[in-house]
């Protein structure tokens, strides 16, 4: 199968929200356009990849403003069940920093790369398998 969104292109910046903001763009356009099934594995996997992509372009979440997504995408994995439950806590006016925005990217893009380690040559299921 393939992921169009994969690999990323060269001008990808995991400390910038506009890089992380177009990909989310695009694995959600994935999962709702070409996987479409929610029982399907590339569907929990692609879900987890969107919410990473989701929080490294909107931090705040669940607190301030976010872009709207597909309501198909629910709130559900280990990533964003963790990001809300860790998140609740902290003062919705609370700003952050851009030293804590960087610090915040740089743990998504680490996990991130956990994912995708060699994405040209693995099957989305393997990478399904080694990441649930």
């Amino acid at each position: 199968m393939q992921i169009p969104f994969l690999p990323l292109p060269p001008s990808f910046n995991p400390l910038c929200e506009a890089s992380w903001s177009v990909l989310a763009t695009q694995v959600e356009s994935w999962l709702v356009d070409t996987i479409r099934d929610v029982r399907a594995p590339e569907w929990a996997w692609g879900c987890n990849a969107f919410w990473m992509a989701f929080i490294a372009a909107n931090p705040d979440f669940p607190r301030g403003s976010w872009p709207n997504w597909n309501p198909k995408i629910s709130l559900e994995g280990k990533f964003i069940e963790s990001w809300t439950a860790d998140n609740l806590t902290i003062p919705a006016d609370s700003p952050l920093s851009q030293h804590i925005l960087d610090e915040i990217r740089t743990s998504i893009w680490n996990d991130f790369q956990l994912i995708f380690p060699f994405p040209h040559t693995r099957s989305i299921l393997f990478l399904y398998k080694l990441y649930l």
